[in-house]
């Protein structure tokens, strides 16, 4: 596992997480804060704050994601919240997820 997006339960807010056993996740851009040194790897993320991460290679931007919030985090969160008692069977294989072309080197998953 390379990373992972976490639902801090106590402050409410949507958590990266660096699980990789190299520490290739990193975080970029004008509105990034990086993870802190000898500390758990984690950083939040919100539509204004950490919405580009990369990971592998030296730089740790062999492969780069932008993370665009559809609603406002708010909404989202408390949708998230709401549902955290369900449980939901996977009926396809997660390794053939479909993804959206938005233009040259971005994606969006769904």
């Amino acid at each position: 596992m390379q990373c992972s997006f976490e639902i801090d339960l106590h402050s409410k807010v949507v958590m990266l997480y660096d699980r990789s056993n190299s520490q290739t996740t990193q975080v970029g851009g004008e509105n990034a804060t990086p993870f802190q040194h000898g500390r758990l790897r984690r950083v939040v993320v919100h539509e204004n704050l950490n919405t580009i991460f990369g990971m592998g290679g030296t730089n740790c931007d062999l492969v780069e994601f932008m993370i665009i919030w559809h609603q406002q985090s708010n909404d989202t969160l408390g949708k998230i919240m709401t549902q955290e008692s369900l449980h939901y069977e996977v009926t396809e294989n997660p390794r053939l997820a479909r993804t959206l072309d938005e233009g040259a080197n971005r994606l969006t998953f769904y």
